[in-house]
């Protein structure tokens, strides 16, 4: 990894995604239990608003 090979990095590209969708998969979850954008920006080491921005629109459209 540490060499730059470019396979590797797709390969992070690809972890990314799918970490990417789990932690979104888990933000509507919560969201649709009820609990509020602190409680989740908490989790997520963001701020309220941020984590809002980030994920709000995924909330609305599901």
């Amino acid at each position: 990894m540490a060499s730059g090979d470019e396979a590797d990095l797709a390969d992070l590209l690809g972890l990314r995604a799918t970490v990417e969708e789990a932690i979104e998969t888990a933000v509507l979850g919560l969201r649709a239990q009820g609990h509020s954008w602190a409680y989740i920006a908490a989790g997520l080491g963001v701020t309220r608003q941020a984590a809002q921005m980030r994920y709000a629109k995924a909330c609305r459209d599901q």
